[in-house]
């Protein structure tokens, strides 16, 4: 199923500044359009966006390595370094959450926020977004391989980003007080909170008609944060054999496995046609070694 999207915005002249004593980005200067490689531009009424050759998966490791440090002057400047160049992952301003939450005003996202007269992303947040990320994948294996409930640490990073109902956290925060909670609630914890982020942060599935194909469901990413959270999803339900395409790099369960040299190519029209130019190129150079 492909990932569709209009296009996201990286701020090339993006600055770390530091307001009230917490951390931001400040989005400064002109902002670019871009696309991660792999991801499907479905717009019609603006500009096609400058397509990366980072993937979607790259886009939300490099994100999540943010949380990785223990200076927070640091880690705001490897924020920094992936606003300008990846892209500003969109969280609602009065609220640090996905712009489509279920408290932002009627009918509309949610107010983005600002710092320094410019559009901002607040580190704090993104960090709780990271943290959530990595116990996400690690729940997903836990649940999956070793049959147990979730930990404290594992459901409390959860709790802090998803869009969980309050009703269920105070459940699941009574449980955890002993130190885990239940198998049964941990698989209703990881789903409500995937449910509930997916919907918050605008992505949505619809049917898409590809020129020169015929209609199919797709992923729609309405903001730029539904991107990472696309690739959170697509990630946990990789199977064990699923190789990652050479180019694209998104995951794939290839027919049979390739032999040792060959490039790894999903289904995608746009690395399929990298494959022929490949095997196109590889047949010439035997050619032009056969006749030397």
């Amino acid at each position: 199923m492909d990932l569709v999207s209009w296009g996201a915005e990286r701020y090339p002249m993006a600055e770390v500044v530091s307001v009230n004593g917490e951390w931001w980005v400040a989005c400064t200067g002109k902002p670019e359009s871009v696309l991660p490689s792999g991801v499907v531009w479905d717009d019609d009424f603006s500009t096609r966006p400058q397509r990366l050759r980072t993937s979607a998966a790259q886009w939300l490791d490099d994100l999540c390595v943010t949380a990785t440090f223990r200076d927070a002057s640091r880690a705001a400047g490897h924020l920094r370094e992936h606003i300008a160049n990846m892209a500003m992952p969109d969280f609602c301003g009065p609220h640090g959450r996905p712009m489509w939450h279920p408290e932002r005003p009627n009918s509309h996202s949610c107010l983005f926020p600002s710092v320094a007269e410019s559009l901002g992303v607040r580190l704090a947040t993104v960090i709780a977004f990271a943290n959530f990320v990595d116990a996400v994948r690690d729940a997903s294996t836990q649940l999956a391989t070793q049959r147990r409930g979730l930990s404290r640490r594992l459901t409390d990073d959860i709790l802090a980003f998803s869009e969980t109902p309050e009703s269920q956290k105070a459940i699941v925060r009574a449980e955890s007080e002993g130190g885990s909670i239940s198998l049964p609630r941990s698989r209703a914890l990881l789903r409500s909170a995937l449910d509930g982020t997916v919907a918050a942060s605008g992505l949505v599935m619809s049917t898409r008609w590809p020129r020169q194909r015929r209609p199919q469901l797709a992923l729609v990413a309405n903001s730029t944060l539904a991107i990472y959270v696309a690739e959170l999803l697509m990630g946990i339900g990789v199977p064990p054999t699923a190789l990652e395409c050479s180019i694209c790099g998104m995951p794939f369960t290839p027919k049979r496995a390739p032999r040792a040299g060959d490039g790894r190519f999903c289904s995608r029209p746009e690395c399929q046609r990298r494959r022929q130019a490949a095997n196109q190129a590889r047949r010439r150079a035997r050619l032009r070694v056969g006749h030397g």
